[in-house]
């Protein structure tokens, strides 16, 4: 068996959910997983690992509707990406603007040396032959930087731009394509200049 990095536990209203990251040196193909808790093993459950599955994390975590993305405003403000410009709890949110660059956070990208369980010092995979196109109101763009997360473990990031004549809206389309593989479609809300 192979131990996975425990990333967190959840147990809310009845839901349990566990989270834990892979470490890249486990090789592709079909598995049985089992959670083990105080002496007592789960019944295993099949799952496949691949080599690549990038999947873009939302606000709600159920993998589908808004997007975890900030758009960047300067090097000392990042908002997360909503419809309308407000402040709470500490945060600042907006939304997206043609011609901004954004960071769309997720998991996934593919495996990494060294160890998945330490923080990152960050990995290019798009500058290391890994096709990477983020997909925004269906049209297709290049991102600056696709990788490892400096400074966390198994958590990567996708800096890109928006075009100057990106579709705008409450709710629009965002996938990412990895090596031809499309992520959960999710959308972000972009508003004119």
């Amino acid at each position: 068996g192979t131990d996975a990095y425990l990333a967190y536990l959840f147990n809310q209203g009845g839901v349990n959910q566990i989270a834990a990251v892979v470490p890249s040196t486990l090789a592709t193909g079909n598995y049985n997983v089992t959670v083990a808790n105080n002496g007592n093993t789960s019944a295993p459950f099949a799952t496949q690992v691949v080599q690549r599955k990038f999947g873009l994390m939302t606000v709600d975590g159920s993998g589908s509707g808004l997007a975890l993305v900030q758009n960047y405003i300067s090097a000392s403000q990042l908002d997360l990406d909503r419809m309308t410009t407000y402040s709470a709890g500490g945060q600042t949110f907006s939304p997206a603007r043609p011609g901004q660059t954004l960071i769309a956070w997720g998991t996934g990208m593919g495996p990494v040396s060294g160890g998945d369980n330490v923080a990152s010092t960050g990995y290019d995979f798009a500058a290391n032959g890994v096709n990477v196109q983020v997909l925004v109101g269906g049209a297709g763009i290049t991102p600056v930087y696709a990788g490892r997360t400096p400074g966390l473990a198994g958590t990567d990031q996708i800096n890109f731009t928006l075009p100057a004549n990106v579709p705008t809206g409450c709710a629009v389309s965002l996938q990412v394509s990895v090596n031809g593989v499309l992520s959960n479609p999710t959308y972000i809300a972009i508003a004119p200049s």
